[in-house]
């Protein structure tokens, strides 16, 4: 059970931020108040503002293709291959077993200015 009144917090507007605030307040009154401004973003603590999110580390989409990824993809088309196949030999078996063009290859064209 909750006490009223009581605030809840969120991040500071312009205007606040320019008056040296870290966060914005508001009083409510009952169950019905609370609910709605914790839906609409706000905080039941201060502290709560100043957690910062998980941060994911995503690569860039035009990221070039990794052996591993080359490896694990070659195991799920039972294609034969040990350590000496080169980047481009296994891409290039790749994508003869998908039809698909040669990743590796348009990679290192692009690299070396072709």
């Amino acid at each position: 059970m909750r006490d009223y009144p009581r605030f809840v917090y969120c991040k500071p507007s312009a205007d606040s931020v320019s008056r040296g605030l870290k966060y914005d307040y508001v009083q409510v009154c009952n169950d019905a108040e609370y609910d709605a401004r914790i839906a609409a973003g706000y905080a039941d603590s201060a502290a709560d503002i100043d957690a910062p999110a998980a941060i994911v580390e995503v690569p860039p989409d035009d990221a070039p293709v990794t052996r591993a990824e080359l490896d694990q993809k070659a195991r799920e088309l039972g294609l034969k291959f040990d350590g000496r196949t080169t980047d481009r030999k296994l891409s290039a078996m790749i994508a003869d077993k998908l039809a698909v063009p040669d990743v590796v290859d348009e990679a290192a064209d692009h690299q070396s200015g072709v």
